[in-house]
């Protein structure tokens, strides 16, 4: 068993669960705003890929650390861990905030750390 693995799985899950949880305060407003339907179903869109993207990230951070899953997809999760912490700090930056204040920035970033750090 791959513990830095395994506790990767467990962070990345623990962000789908409060994507999840969060999604209703979040997205419900929007479905009730003026904005272009276009738009509003485009966010929805990409709320839940980044959901189901989580998700799967969890289930092959967990495949990996059983050994079911190469260290090369452990390190392709790990990319994607940290390409998607980028871009959630870019977009805190960019809408006003400290990138900290957006809690996949430093999550992801950790479970990339793990991901490299388990294999």
């Amino acid at each position: 068993m791959s513990w830095p693995l395994a506790l990767a799985a467990l962070l990345v899950a623990g962000a789908a669960v409060f994507h999840t949880a969060v999604a209703r305060r979040v997205l419900g407003p929007l479905a009730a705003s003026d904005l272009p339907t276009s738009t509003r179903w485009l966010a929805d869109l990409c709320w839940h890929g980044i959901g189901l993207t989580f998700a799967v990230m969890a289930a092959a951070f967990v495949a990996g650390a059983v050994g079911a899953l190469s260290s090369d997809a452990m390190r392709l999760m790990g990319v994607l861990a940290a390409a998607i912490a980028i871009l959630c700090g870019v977009g805190a930056v960019r809408a006003g905030l400290a990138p900290w204040r957006h809690p996949a920035t430093y999550v992801l970033s950790l479970a990339a750390t793990l991901a490299f750090m388990g294999r």
